[in-house]
């Protein structure tokens, strides 16, 4: 009996400093982590299926500058829902490939999108414009045709005097 009476006056404080030291698992202690790290993963999938949207935007848009098969629809889609200026290993823009390659169409839908930098400057210190009439300089030096760059070298010569850019 006495040992039941000790127990009862201790009970309270007992009772307190051990809810205090098990506040961790309370059951609604419990649920709100299970909330939260429910929350984190969703998080992390949203970011990664972002990554991987802007990455196969970016695949398609190399493959359409690759093969110069051109749907517009696609193409269209894909750069309105990606970061055009984004930057290769070498510092190239989508805008650098598609001018070195002389995809005039694809060329007028990157400068069409509002947000294109045509100033972006690669590893060797070269726009896209740059870039393109060191190719027409070299080509002409070897005696090829280098015609098929002229049409790229006008669109962005444009594109630069509409932003203000100094063209030598």
């Amino acid at each position: 009996m006495k040992f039941l009476n000790i127990i009862i006056l201790i009970l309270p404080f007992l009772s307190s400093n051990i809810r205090a030291a098990c506040a961790d698992n309370l059951p609604g202690q419990v649920f709100t982590e299970q909330k939260e790290e429910k929350k984190h993963k969703e998080a992390q999938q949203k970011r990664h299926n972002r990554s991987m949207t802007a990455f196969s935007n970016y695949q398609l848009i190399l493959m359409s500058i690759s093969t110069n098969d051109l749907d517009v629809k696609k193409i269209k889609t894909s750069l309105e829902a990606m970061n055009v200026n984004e930057q290769d290993y070498e510092g190239s823009t989508l805008l650098h490939l598609a001018a070195l390659r002389s995809r005039g169409k694809i060329v007028k839908l990157l400068l069409a999108q509002p947000n294109i930098d045509v100033t972006i400057k690669n590893k060797k210190g070269l726009t896209a414009l740059e870039s393109v009439e060191e190719l027409r300089e070299r080509t002409t030096a070897l005696c090829w045709d280098s015609s098929e760059y002229d049409e790229v070298i006008a669109l962005l010569k444009s594109k630069h005097s509409k932003s203000g850019c100094i063209i030598s």
